[in-house]
């Protein structure tokens, strides 16, 4: 995205996809240390402890939104595409893998 961002002569979007990517990240790393805690706890703490991580990370993505509105030379859009590139790669990544999976089930059905 952000070689597309050079070569389009669209330099100005990338603060916001920047800004926007690494909430991201930030957003999933926040998630995992939570779901790393919470394999220790009983259930009825883990529920409440999840329901706590998560207004912690919505609270984040509202910020970096009102961050991004707020600052000038942050394009608002980039920075909500920037927050969703992270899930994408993740959602094709995951595709492409079962994918494969499915190709090894075949061919070893086919013999």
């Amino acid at each position: 995205m952000v070689l597309g961002g050079f070569l389009s002569g669209r330099q100005s979007l990338l603060p916001g996809f920047g800004l926007g990517f690494l909430a991201s990240i930030s957003y999933y790393l926040l998630l995992s240390l939570r779901v790393r805690k919470l394999v220790d706890l009983p259930p009825e703490k883990a529920v409440g402890s999840m329901r706590m991580g998560w207004i912690v990370r919505l609270s984040l993505m509202t910020l970096v939104l009102i961050l991004a509105l707020n600052m000038p030379g942050i394009d608002f859009l980039s920075t909500v595409i920037g927050l969703f590139s992270f899930q994408l790669v993740l959602l094709v990544q995951t595709i492409l893998l079962v994918a494969a999976e499915l190709r090894k089930v075949r061919a070893g059905s086919n013999k």
